[in-house]
């Protein structure tokens, strides 16, 4: 899923995205030893996902034992979660990962340049018509890898804000530049696995312990050279696309590649957008049976639905 950017969009009209960024972050009091986050991580029940207009004290008073927010509110420096904020989202032993995409650039993220639109970099690919703002990238090249993992990046920033962990979007951008033809589908498929464990070898440096959470992309999480760097995966639509029933072939696939993650003693979390009572206890129903951790929302991820009980 890809954040809309409806709030993002008039600040980026209005020039918010590119002025006075935020000063560095301090890190976070009191990071969960690494054993702890992976059990509370296997353990949880309940998750929440909430990119958009999100209420801190919703999620706050919410049972969910993992949450997924955005790494800012807005997209820019200045809207980055503070380090107490995340104390208090984390109190009581909740899991808080950010949102990332690796596999696509947005328009309305701080490191974006104006002149990209008319003159784009080599690693910028053409913007995403179902995703307007979303450009896929070429995700192997330097220039983009720097970009995300430079000393004061992304990555960098959130976890000094005290994140536990990372929920990477977009892995699956791999198969696109194969279907494009611009790499075989095992090299595309080979180069994310490698960049996955650069992000995690790079986030580990500076916490050990930290999370690594994938989602979609599980032929990548489920190879024995990633699942060993990775604390689980994370699927979407598995079940049901929107209020349509998915394509069983790509259920079985995505389903047998969780098997293997699970196997792993690795949690798979799923996440479906159907909003039809009857749909969702359905959903519900499938992800359990299968040992996944579902949660079902609207596919805009501005608001907190409640799971089933």
């Amino acid at each position: 899923m890809k954040l809309l950017g409806i709030v993002l969009a008039l600040s980026l009209g209005m020039g918010v995205c590119r002025a006075d960024p935020a000063p560095d972050p301090v890190p976070s009091p009191d990071p969960a030893p690494a054993a702890d986050l992976a059990t509370r991580l296997r353990a949880a029940k309940r998750w929440l996902y909430w990119l958009q207009e999100v209420d801190l004290e919703r999620v706050v008073a919410s049972h969910a034992q993992i949450a997924v927010l955005d790494a800012s509110r807005d997209g820019t420096r200045a809207g980055e979660w503070r380090a107490e904020d995340l104390a208090r989202l984390r109190a009581g032993g909740r899991v808080a990962l950010a949102y990332w995409s690796v596999g696509e650039a947005e328009d309305y993220r701080a490191y974006w340049k104006p002149e990209w639109k008319h003159a784009p970099p080599a690693w910028l690919g053409r913007e995403n018509p179902e995703w307007p703002g979303n450009y896929p990238v070429r995700f192997w090249d330097p220039a983009w890898k720097q970009l995300l993992l430079a000393k004061d990046g992304p990555l960098a920033r959130l976890i000094a804000a005290g994140f536990d962990g990372i929920y990477l979007d977009r892995v699956d951008v791999h198969q696109d530049w194969a279907r494009a033809g611009a790499l075989s589908e095992a090299e595309a498929e080979a180069r994310m696995a490698l960049f996955v464990r650069e992000i995690a070898a790079f986030a580990r440096a500076r916490r050990p312990g930290f999370l690594v959470i994938l989602q979609n992309g599980s032929e990548v999480a489920a190879r024995a050279d990633v699942l060993a760097h990775i604390d689980g995966l994370a699927l979407e639509d598995t079940f049901y696309d929107g209020e349509e029933r998915q394509d069983p072939t790509h259920t079985r696939e995505v389903l047998a590649n969780a098997a293997r993650v699970r196997a792993a003693r690795k949690p798979v979390l799923a996440v479906d957008y159907c909003r039809s009572a009857a749909k969702v206890r359905d959903f519900y129903r499938r992800a359990e049976a299968a040992g996944l951790v579902p949660y079902a929302t609207v596919r805009d991820l501005d608001r907190y639905v409640a799971p089933l009980e």
